[in-house]
């Protein structure tokens, strides 16, 4: 008795060993891939082997596969992001005309009534009173034949929404606007040294791309 529950113990082994092969044949003529790839990530893990990039099927990454902070400075490599890679709610750079749609919103070069100071609109510019601490906006004009009129911003307005510029000079009809966003984290410069007559404290700026993580 114990012979023969030995050979069906056995029997049953070679069968299952036998079907599993039968498996893999038929996948394998099916597919033409062989369906060992299916466990190849589990026994990666067990075998603590790094999962490569052959490993994951083109798009199969998303966003929220990334854990936050992960993807550092290193892991970017030089020269690789654009202008097309950088958030609207981070930089973006905007162009004024001297027509319809840029006189609408404030840019009227050669208005003798107004020649020299602008209020110009933009709702990309947050608004609400924290506006003026997060938003950076650039100024630079062109088709300035004679090369001698320096624009700059003042301020936000109070509640965001726009900014206010000033010309050095009245900017010809027809000459054009650039200018930049940026909206930045507010941080207060500060020093935590104590104050005394024989230390002296430096500024201490945070690093804005901080959210990309270390070198």
């Amino acid at each position: 008795m114990e012979s023969l529950k030995y050979f069906n113990t056995n029997n049953k082994r070679i069968m299952v060993a036998l079907s599993f092969a039968l498996l893999l044949l038929v996948t394998t003529t099916l597919t033409g891939s062989f369906s060992l790839q299916i466990i190849k990530p589990a026994m990666a893990k067990k075998n603590n082997n790094l999962i490569t990039t052959a490993d994951i099927a083109d798009d199969a990454v998303t966003s929220p596969k990334i854990k936050d902070g992960e993807i550092k400075t290193s892991d970017i490599a030089d020269n690789t992001i654009t202008g097309d890679d950088v958030s609207p709610a981070f930089m973006v750079r905007k162009t004024l005309n001297d027509d319809a749609a840029g006189n609408a919103k404030g840019w009227n070069p050669g208005d003798p009534d107004n020649f020299q100071d602008y209020s110009i609109l933009d709702s990309d510019i947050a608004t609400g009173p924290t506006s003026v601490d997060t938003t950076f906006v650039n100024v630079m004009l062109r088709q300035d034949p004679e090369g001698n009129i320096n624009c700059w911003v003042n301020s936000i307005f109070p509640n965001g929404g726009g900014f206010f510029m000033e010309c050095s000079n009245p900017p010809p009809g027809g000459a054009v606007l650039d200018y930049t966003i940026m909206t930045l984290p507010s941080n207060v410069v500060a020093s935590s040294a104590p104050v005394s007559s024989s230390s002296s404290s430096s500024a201490t700026l945070s690093n804005p791309f901080s959210s990309l993580g270390e070198h």
